[in-house]
């Protein structure tokens, strides 16, 4: 071996150990740790702000029940007030006023004849404290526009009243009207 050979070899031994050693003295263990350390929290942060999403929802949905719930309340203590400060019609209480004043009202918007007595009916509603009334008028008339204003004039004047169905049917010399007037009533 010669001296050169000798000086190459000890000079790549020197290398290898100077590489060694400077491997050996870089963190790269600690590097490789900030990065696991960043990407668990970028993990948690994805995590978290799905979990803040949801729950931002729900809090969303939560106040708008609980503003609908105010709501109702308010409207369910003023319905509780109204009942009992109520002085509405009441069952077969005044009928027969009610009737005379439909008829005072079909004289008024000039209907040719006297209003035949209606078919009345009174069915109460299940699960309510509340029986609906209905007058059916079966009215000949040569003027449909009398006809029309008597429907009119009734739930104007009488606004406890409403029209509830209208039928008109054309005959030789007359308009032969079925005139159904509905009115609920509270129960005894």
């Amino acid at each position: 071996m010669t001296r050169f050979q000798a000086q190459d070899d000890a000079r790549l031994v020197m290398t290898s150990a100077a590489a060694r050693a400077e491997r050996a003295n870089q963190p790269r263990h600690l590097v490789l740790l900030g990065v696991a350390v960043l990407a668990g929290a970028l993990l948690m942060l994805a995590l978290a702000w799905r979990s803040y999403g949801a729950a931002r929802g729900n809090l969303d949905e939560q106040r708008a029940q609980a503003s609908r719930v105010v709501e109702s309340a308010a409207r369910l203590r003023a319905l509780r007030q109204a009942r009992e400060q109520d002085d509405g019609p009441r069952t077969g209480v005044a009928s027969q006023q009610v009737l005379t004043r439909i008829e005072q009202l079909g004289r008024d918007a000039g209907l040719r004849d006297r209003l035949v007595p209606p078919r009345t009916s009174s069915r109460r509603e299940p699960g309510a404290n509340a029986v609906r009334t209905t007058w059916d008028y079966d009215v000949r008339d040569p003027s449909l526009a009398a006809v029309m204003d008597w429907c009119t004039r009734v739930p104007e004047q009488m606004p406890d009243l409403e029209v509830y169905a209208v039928r008109v049917r054309p005959e030789a010399q007359a308009w032969f009207v079925t005139v159904t007037f509905r009115r609920w009533e509270r129960a005894e």
